[in-house]
């Protein structure tokens, strides 16, 4: 989704021009994509929430592609398969590096097409300020920034109540199965089982709602598994239509 992400900057950055993205072809690419906890509810109905394995521990995020390196979120003419585009989608060229809710840094992907230097809207006015057409963006972005950076805590509680599943497994239309490495939900049998104690010490964490709508979104799976193969339906029909000519 980016090339080249780096802090955004009134010296290194005034010159540049930025242009809202059109259609969501810049997460193509993307299997996962991470989302803050106030994005859930908006999103339980449309995509799986997951949560991928890092080297750092568990992330929040929801599940787009299963095979092939493409998003089964983004369809063929480059839109977004769902009612709401999660805020990592919809901001670029723009992001949020975030390590605490105190320690927020709004980063540019310096080589993505939406910036440039002789169209577009102005990053900063002449004071060095932000411009107020990226205001709304920016302001966005603190807010899920901050959104994202509260979730250690309460994902290090469902971890530690043993409610995710292993790596993702899904069931094709031919009966077969394929299993989706690095990425977990939320196991209902596990939360079915859940004691007292821990019931307590998930509502403590501010966890409950997350459980709920992992849980719930697993519905969706389904849905993913379609647009993978309507995806995949469309890629072989347009090779067919150009011919092998066309990719040697």
């Amino acid at each position: 989704m980016f090339k080249r992400l780096v802090p955004l900057s009134s010296t290194d950055h005034s010159k540049h021009l930025w242009t809202s993205p059109r259609s969501c072809v810049h997460a193509r690419g993307e299997l996962f994509v991470p989302i803050a906890q106030m994005e859930t509810l908006a999103l339980a109905n449309e995509f799986p929430i997951v949560f991928g394995q890092t080297a750092a521990g568990y992330t929040l995020g929801i599940l787009t592609g299963i095979a092939n390196g493409q998003s089964a979120a983004v369809s063929s003419s480059g839109l977004w398969r769902g009612h709401y585009v999660p805020v990592a989608v919809r901001s670029a060229p723009f992001a949020i590096l975030h390590k605490d809710p105190q320690t927020l840094a709004i980063m540019i992907d310096e080589e993505s097409p939406l910036i440039s230097k002789n169209t577009g809207n102005p990053i900063f006015e002449a004071e060095s300020t932000i411009h107020k057409s990226l205001l709304p963006t920016i302001d966005l972005l603190f807010r899920w920034g901050r959104d994202r950076a509260l979730l250690a805590p309460v994902i290090e509680a469902i971890v530690a109540c043993g409610l995710l599943s292993r790596d993702l497994s899904l069931k094709l239309d031919d009966s077969s199965a394929i299993t989706v490495r690095g990425v977990r939900m939320i196991d209902t049998e596990h939360v079915k089982r859940l004691s007292a104690k821990a019931l307590v010490s998930l509502h403590t964490a501010a966890a409950l709602e997350l459980v709920y709508m992992s849980a719930a979104s697993a519905a969706s799976l389904p849905r993913l598994v379609q647009f993978s193969r309507e995806n995949a339906q469309q890629q072989s029909a347009t090779h067919s239509l150009l011919g092998p000519e066309w990719f040697g």
